[in-house]
């Protein structure tokens, strides 16, 4: 019996050893730190030059390409009127990793608050609250606290135009093919 099981390791083993792997490319900045690998099976969200969005799973990565398998998905209605999310196709497609033009960052915990919306919208709801309890209270309307509001509002413009949510290739990051065979 450990004869027969030492055999069947032995045999898969030897025929995984044989089997080709896809090559990768590395997200890389402009010091060489590799910010990120993308290989076989990995999610990517990416803008090409001529604009395109392509967001999907990498199938494979060979001769500088990446093959992405693209989901089509949309809303479909059920007999009842509800809607529900369904993939209607798939389609995969072949980018060359020199038409990329940015990769979208996934979406992080805290993004409301990094985009500055929430400093925005907060300002604004202060300086509504307070001109609407100075009309109606028959008060009149204090400078400071719609510069403070002011300030909420110009802070949250400030973080909107400094986060960034994709990385542009060629100004401080490039891709890098490695090829694996």
């Amino acid at each position: 019996m450990k004869i027969l099981t030492s055999i069947l390791v032995l045999f898969f083993s030897s025929s995984m050893a044989f089997a080709q792997g896809s090559d990768m490319i590395l997200l890389k900045k402009k010091n060489n730190r590799t910010v990120k690998k993308y290989l076989a099976e990995t999610q990517i969200h990416l803008i090409t030059k001529n604009g395109e969005r392509i967001k999907g799973m990498i199938k494979k990565i060979d001769r500088d390409s990446m093959f992405i398998n693209i989901y089509d998905e949309r809303p479909a209605y059920t007999m009842w009127g509800t809607k529900f999310w369904d993939t209607v196709s798939i389609a995969l497609m072949k980018v060359h990793h020199n038409e990329v033009a940015q990769i979208v960052k996934p979406r992080a915990g805290l993004g409301i608050i990094r985009n500055g919306y929430l400093f925005m919208a907060s300002g604004l709801s202060y300086a509504i609250l307070h001109l609407s309890n100075a009309a109606i209270s028959k008060y009149p309307v204090e400078g400071g606290a719609l510069a403070k509001a002011g300030g909420l509002i110009l802070g949250g413009l400030v973080l909107r135009k400094t986060n960034r949510n994709t990385l542009t290739i060629g100004e401080r990051f490039k891709l890098q093919y490695i090829p694996l065979k």
